[in-house]
């Protein structure tokens, strides 16, 4: 036994189980150690002990890194792409973006105007989608876009980012309700513009209320934030986008769009496309269609 354990060397435990970390790394010569050498032990266990360390540090989850490394990935850190386009394209993308503009903000403009339960709500409605949708797909080429992951080590569609972002959005602004729905004032406002959905058939709304999403953000964040140009697009999309809804009369509307238009910009900064704000808007919008009428008791 002696000649068996006498001058066995030390080494670092290699076992990821930290129940046999200390076991295997405490190896020392008992012999020496019965002779006063127990610098030995001591070596072994403070290896030992860096190697539960180590074992902590890729075991154990930081729930406040993962937090940051997924609003970094979903809405801060841009992707790499060349989506540059020719001097003839761009004043081509900026006459089409400019025409639509206009002609969606008046559409937009006389379906707010109209009351709840009249039959040209539908068409007006799907007109303005079409507009929206057809002005977008003009204008030039539209991407979807990539997105990191939270590590940053490779991209996807960023269709999870955009799901979690939309959830987040959606029950910000349904708490924000919930704080509303006291006062008359801001809530009566609310309830009238969805007398739309109550006065009308509820899956033709839900079917023009998604088709809106969609085009909405193909011109917004697709076709105007390339007509302006990365440098401003953030923001000069995110205050087009809020002041189209100012003939709403409604400043909660225009506070609303104003937030939504930031997040769906932030996205489609980063992912340089409009998969992720189309996934966010769907959720945000049909999100509020539904559940808002039970937050203000309508």
């Amino acid at each position: 036994m002696r000649r068996r354990f006498a001058g066995r060397p030390l080494v670092k435990p290699t076992s990821g189980n930290p129940g046999t970390l200390f076991s295997e790394a405490v190896l020392f010569d008992p012999v020496s150690c019965a002779r006063g050498r127990a610098d030995h032990y001591h070596v072994a266990q403070h290896a030992a002990l860096r190697a539960v360390d180590e074992w902590r540090g890729d075991s154990v989850i930081d729930p406040f890194g993962e937090v940051r490394g997924f609003f970094r990935a979903a809405l801060l850190e841009p992707v790499d792409r060349d989506h540059s386009e020719s001097p003839e394209a761009l004043v081509q993308r900026r006459w089409i973006s400019s025409t639509t503009l206009a002609v969606g903000a008046f559409m937009l403009a006389w379906t707010l105007r109209l009351s709840p339960g009249d039959p040209a709500f539908y068409a007006a409605t799907l007109a303005l989608a079409t507009t929206w949708i057809v002005g977008g797909l003009l204008s030039g080429k539209v991407h979807l876009g990539r997105a990191y992951t939270r590590s940053g080590s490779q991209t996807g569609r960023g269709i999870i980012h955009a799901v979690v972002v939309g959830t987040l959005l959606l029950g910000l602004f349904l708490a924000g309700a919930a704080l509303v729905a006291p006062v008359p004032a801001l809530r009566d406002p609310l309830v009238t513009l969805l007398d739309h959905a109550r006065y009308g058939v509820l899956p033709v709304v839900v079917f023009l209320t998604a088709l809106n999403a969609v085009g909405e953000e193909l011109f917004f964040r697709g076709a105007l934030y390339a007509a302006v140009g990365d440098r401003q697009a953030l923001l000069v999309t995110t205050l087009v986008y809020a002041l189209t809804t100012i003939p709403s009369g409604l400043p909660l509307m225009v506070l609303a769009a104003a937030l939504l238009g930031l997040v769906t910009g932030l996205q489609r900064r980063v992912t340089g496309g409009v998969l992720a704000p189309i996934v966010t808007h769907l959720i945000w919008s049909l999100g509020m269609l539904l559940l808002l009428p039970l937050i203000l008791g309508t």
